[in-house]
């Protein structure tokens, strides 16, 4: 059946919002594209990013993660705002929040991951094994198969099974991200695959997905 595309631009329009209505007929179907200049009241208010830092910007960050219709701007933008801030400046768990916010939007942004090289780079051993394994849950996500992302990814995995780290108490899920991150990359790492067995072995009954 033939789909035909019209779209209705009100005199308030912008790229904001958009509603899909299809108009149910025999023969031909019309699909009407309705741009607002502001979102269904429904959702969240979009938040001015640059105007927000540390907390507040982790904050609107993670609500719009629950709320995946956010456009490509509001990730962009999130992106260059944290990438403006010093590593020294950033604490870890923000990276990591961040890091699993976007990797939970499916959004992959050079910056951002440019941004995480650079800040592992600097303070990795700032980072504690769960942050270490957000970020490279992200990175892997946005850029396996890109040059230099092998040597990322073991450089991180040599880092999280550093002897020093065995002091922390890590939570099974951030070996599940660091196994499964060294997966998507291609990268075979026998002493990460080694530490991490007997922790996934023993929850496995809390794995889903």
């Amino acid at each position: 059946t033939p789909l035909c595309l019209s779209t209705v631009w009100p005199p308030d329009f912008c790229q904001l919002g958009v509603s899909v209505m299809a108009a149910p007929s025999v023969g031909p179907r019309f699909l009407q594209l309705y741009i607002f200049k502001k979102a269904p009241r429904c959702l969240p208010a979009y938040p001015e990013l640059h105007s927000l830092s540390g907390d507040a910007l982790v904050r609107a960050v993670r609500r719009a993660a629950l709320h995946p219709w956010r456009d490509a701007r509001f990730w962009r933008e999130a992106a260059e705002q944290v990438s403006a801030v010093q590593p020294a400046s950033l604490a870890g768990r923000e990276l990591a929040q961040f890091c699993l916010a976007f990797r939970r939007i499916n959004f992959p942004s050079p910056v951002l991951s440019r941004y995480c090289q650079g800040y592992v780079k600097e303070r990795c051993q700032a980072l504690n094994t769960f942050e270490l394994a957000a970020v490279l849950s992200y990175f892997t996500s946005a850029q396996a198969g890109m040059p230099g992302a092998e040597d990322f990814v073991r450089q991180v995995a040599d880092e999280a099974v550093n002897e020093w780290r065995q002091r922390e108490t890590i939570p099974w899920s951030a070996w599940r991200m660091l196994v499964t991150a060294a997966a998507e990359a291609g990268v075979n790492h026998q002493p990460l695959f080694t530490a991490a067995a007997p922790h996934l072995a023993r929850n496995v009954k809390f794995m889903s997905g």
